[in-house]
């Protein structure tokens, strides 16, 4: 691939190695020229990872400028400096990196690893089919100091399976899980993770001792016993001391479902807490047999009132009430006779 500026001052080695910083190997400037260094390297690897896409048939992009910062990804890019009249080009590109995967060996065995994989690959249309793959890959080897069949290869097009197969014999696929994929030798000399499951708890190694001695009370009665949080300790409750009355009936038993096997358990009747009093025994019964002494006054006999004095009392409500005005009634200071409007009357608005 071709660019405006001179790739081979960017890049001056035939195989060049970038990683998170975006500053080439053997770089020498200022800042103003280090500036202007990372800006053509990201135009680089921006242009470069399009095209890689295409070439795949991915919607986006695996490798550009901005996902290269902050990583541990490292990409080699592969330089013809006799192309684009002296200026030069790139004609590959090579990334890896590392990646915490789960995966599964022939057997079936869980494994936990973060092995380094090779995350992008790509050569240049009108360079394929040359050999310059293979010394790309075969610097990557060299550089990473690892075997090829200890890399995976995250989702492997059909053209980099047959170069595998081609120039390093790797065919035997150990199917897994995720979107990577392993060869046959892959988890040779690996350590077998001992969690059988990536959600399963690790066991516990200390309980409290009071709920420990609890659950092996009832290990017989139930199945079931407390996790986590239920089976932490938990701090002395003043409150819960003077309301429960623990002192006198002792430390409440924990639930565990089950229905008492003592009948005389369940006959206790639990005694108002002492603690609730504000007076002493002493001082309560003398204060009881004080409130018994106190004399009760006396409620007045009931006198019925005279039925006269009702009846004249009545008459002269009556007496004193107006009666309503109706809508049969007419209007008084008019000839017309007609009839009232009740919205005057009754709206509370008038």
């Amino acid at each position: 691939m071709e660019f405006k500026f001179n790739v081979n001052k960017l890049l001056p080695r035939k195989i060049n190695k970038v990683t998170h910083t975006l500053i080439p190997e053997d770089f020498r400037g200022d800042r103003r020229e280090l500036n202007e260094c990372q800006r053509q390297l990201s135009r680089v690897l921006d242009d470069m990872g399009e095209a890689s896409a295409r070439a795949q048939g991915l919607n986006k992009s695996i490798t550009s400028a901005v996902k290269l910062r902050d990583t541990d990804h490292v990409v080699y890019l592969l330089v013809d400096n006799e192309a684009n009249n002296g200026l030069g080009s790139v004609v590959g590109l090579l990334k890896t990196g590392s990646k915490n995967l789960f995966m599964f060996d022939e057997t079936g065995a869980h494994y936990q690893l973060k092995p380094r994989c090779v995350l992008d690959f790509y050569v240049h249309e009108s360079r394929q089919r040359m050999g310059l793959g293979n010394i790309l890959y075969q610097h990557m080897l060299s550089e990473e100091n690892i075997r090829p069949v200890k890399l995976a290869i995250d989702r492997p097009s059909e053209k980099f399976l047959a170069f595998l197969d081609k120039y390093y014999g790797l065919s035997k696929i150990i199917p897994q899980n995720n979107k990577f994929v392993v060869f046959q030798g892959f988890f040779d000399d690996e350590r077998q993770d001992v969690r059988t499951n990536r959600y399963s708890l690790p066991a516990k190694t200390s309980i409290d001792i009071g709920t420990s001695s609890i659950i092996h009370n009832n290990l017989g009665k139930s199945n079931s016993s407390s996790f986590g949080r239920y089976a932490a300790a938990r701090p002395p409750c003043s409150m819960a001391n003077i309301i429960h009355n623990t002192a006198v009936l002792g430390p409440s038993a924990e639930r565990t479902g089950e229905k008492p096997s003592t009948p005389a358990a369940t006959q206790l009747k639990p005694e108002r807490p002492r603690s609730l009093s504000l007076y002493s025994e002493e001082e309560q019964k003398q204060r009881t047999s004080e409130l018994s002494t106190v004399p009760t006054p006396a409620l007045p006999d009931y006198q019925p009132t005279p039925l006269a004095t009702i009846l004249r009392e009545t008459e002269k409500t009556e007496k004193n009430m107006k009666p309503s005005p109706s809508c049969s009634q007419e209007v008084a200071g008019s000839n017309q006779h007609t009839r009232l409007d009740l919205k005057f009357y009754h709206s509370p608005l008038w």
